[in-house]
């Protein structure tokens, strides 16, 4: 019925294909319209649907084996639970379609006003528990885009960086939207914009994080504690990675204070540092926020992607410019609230006492 009110045809190749559903391309042309549009229709396999539930058994088995033999696999404080329990969600998330049809549809509204950036059209008339439609984009992976072009390239990744990093980190809406899962394969150059060779496409929402004003704001505080070597603002923050907070028990919270201090010292992007103090604290047991978590890998994923179009740019120093000048846009107003030096309440999220620090620095 459906495919006959959208005189939907398909192509008779699959564009894409996983282990748990396919890609294939078609065309649409929705009731009431004339012109066709291409899409794509992503969908689940049947076996997989089948399948799952005896894998989420298997999951379940290995944590009994490890945690009974823990000694042995030398696993120590690691808390085995909850890692496996987070493996088995992120399976399951592969097969919530629906979910992630709600996810396309929120990013596509909190992408709406962002020239920048297209995020695929939802077709909810068609699309079910299994299958999604939605628009095809013209484009190519992003890490693929202009070859032998360095300075086209390089502008690239500053765009990429200005979308996922600084705009998400330092959102003007109180939660901030961000991509869980930025590969290279989900996330394309367009290149059928004449108006914007640059921009950039998002696909594939499977993963979909939110990042909420206070948590964004420990980063800032964090990557401070990082580029300034400060204990003390490392320890006033680092409770935001994990789960709850830091623990009222003391000689935990020391443990945690000095598993921090050594990556103080370590050389890298922060994204790198931060993804080796989540190692470093989920390998001595402590249990670590999800969505931030998620925030970091994202991160780290995409500091790759930046080093491989452009080599040369430093990642940390490009979004802290912009930060600065985030800042500096908001001279009238901190000079108005002066005498409240530690206020945090702009865009930029950092306080006078912070841009006093930081020139004393």
């Amino acid at each position: 019925e459906k495919i006959e009110e959208y005189q939907i045809k398909f192509d008779d190749k699959v564009l894409a294909e996983a282990s748990v559903g396919a890609v294939i391309r078609a065309t649409i042309v929705e009731p009431g319209q004339s012109r066709s549009r291409e899409v794509v229709a992503k969908l689940i396999k049947p076996y997989v649907l089948a399948g799952v539930p005896r894998e989420m058994d298997i999951i379940d088995g290995l944590i009994e084996i490890a945690a009974k033999d823990a000694d042995f696999y030398n696993i120590g404080g690691m808390p085995l639970k909850e890692l496996f329990t987070d493996i088995k969600n992120k399976l399951a998330a592969e097969l919530r379609v629906t979910q992630e049809q709600i996810n396309l549809a929120r990013a596509a509204d909190y992408f709406r006003g962002n020239k920048m950036v297209q995020v695929p059209k939802l077709y909810t008339g068609i699309s079910t528990q299994t299958v999604t439609f939605m628009d095809f984009l013209h484009g190519e992976k992003i890490n693929e885009a202009f070859p032998g072009d360095n300075a086209k390239r390089a502008e690239l990744a500053r765009r990429l960086m200005r979308v996922m990093t600084y705009e998400t980190l330092f959102s003007k809406p109180p939660t901030a939207l961000f991509h869980g899962d930025p590969h290279a394969g989900n996330v394309m150059h367009i290149v059928d914009d004449p108006a914007d060779p640059f921009k950039i496409g998002l696909l594939d929402w499977g993963l979909l994080g939110e990042f909420e004003r206070p948590q964004r704001m420990k980063m800032v505080q964090l990557s401070m504690a990082l580029d300034r070597r400060s204990r003390k603002k490392l320890h006033d923050n680092v409770g935001a990675l994990l789960r709850g907070g830091l623990p009222q028990d003391a000689a935990q919270r020391e443990k945690i204070f000095t598993l921090a201090d050594g990556v103080l010292q370590a050389e890298g992007a922060n994204a790198e540092v931060y993804s080796e103090l989540v190692k470093t604290l989920t390998r001595n047991g402590f249990l670590l926020d999800n969505n931030l978590v998620l925030y970091i890998k994202s991160q780290l994923t995409l500091n790759g992607i930046f080093r491989e179009l452009d080599p040369a740019l430093d990642s940390d120093a490009y979004v802290e410019g912009l930060a600065r000048r985030q800042a500096r846009r908001e001279l009238p107003k901190r000079i108005l609230l002066l005498p409240a030096v530690n206020y945090r309440g702009y865009r930029s999220m950092i306080s006078n006492a912070d841009i006093f620090h930081e020139i004393i620095h």
